[in-house]
């Protein structure tokens, strides 16, 4: 019998390659978007904080020089979550990129994996073609031994 042999297969494990290249790459893109979301959870409570404890000693009674100084340490919070807000979207977009290419390749990976399977199947068709031509002739050559 007929050994199949497979000229894709290096191909076919090179997109698998890939295609695992690129879900590490996204576990870690995510892991860095998650990251930067939390960064800037921490920075919105830390400022809503911050507004809270204001509010709270201008009921009470405040110095000019610490409302300035709460002033400006709100102010500066707010850069850093405007900041930080940018770099969330960044990485979303990273993530988003990432993904797109996992599915890219993970589409290629089972392009060829297909083309590999039809080809899989002509050659077992070729094969019980084969057979089926052999046990024809075997049962013509019986046939004729009998007359």
């Amino acid at each position: 019998m007929a050994k199949y042999r497979s000229t894709l297969t290096g191909i076919i494990q090179h997109f698998r390659n890939v295609e695992e290249i690129a879900q590490m790459e996204l576990a870690a893109l995510n892991q860095a978007l998650a990251q930067s979301e939390r960064e800037l959870d921490r920075l919105v409570v830390s400022a809503e904080s911050a507004r809270l404890h204001i509010e709270k000693e201008q009921t009470v009674g405040i110095q000019a020089g610490d409302l300035l100084t709460f002033g400006h340490y709100y102010q500066t919070r707010g850069r850093m979550i405007l900041e930080q807000e940018r770099n969330v979207t960044a990485r979303f977009e990273l993530f988003e990129s990432g993904r797109q290419k996992l599915a890219e390749s993970a589409r290629e990976r089972a392009a060829v994996e297909k083309i590999e399977a039809r080809r899989f199947e002509r050659f077992l068709s070729r094969i019980e073609k084969g057979e089926q031509q052999t046990l024809d002739e075997l049962a013509q050559s019986i046939v004729r031994r009998k007359r």
